[in-house]
């Protein structure tokens, strides 16, 4: 661990640095202190890379699809009822089961 920390102005101060998930529970907590709620910490956070998604700077491939209002529909209410946050979610399921 180092014996002293940086800030963003370069300026370093005494201090221990935290690894894993150590430093994941700090980070989790100043954000909460900052932002306030547990909600606005997920939305600043944004959504997780997708498994073997792309490297830092590049987007993840995406494919566009044209449903019936029916077919949409049943999507979301499973969505609803799996209670998952995205239908995309349910679709990489679907594509999942579709390979294997």
């Amino acid at each position: 661990m180092a014996a002293t920390e940086e800030t963003s102005t370069g300026a370093t101060l005494p201090g221990d640095s935290a690894h894993g998930s150590n430093a994941v529970e700090i980070g989790a907590q100043l954000l909460l202190d900052a932002l306030g709620r547990k909600a606005a910490v997920s939305k600043a956070i944004g959504r997780p890379k997708l498994c073997g998604a792309a490297p830092d700077g590049e987007h993840s491939p995406t494919i566009h699809v044209r449903l019936s209002r029916y077919c949409k529909d049943r999507l979301e209410q499973r969505r609803i009822v799996q209670r998952r946050k995205y239908a995309a979610d349910l679709v990489r399921d679907a594509i999942d089961e579709y390979r294997d």
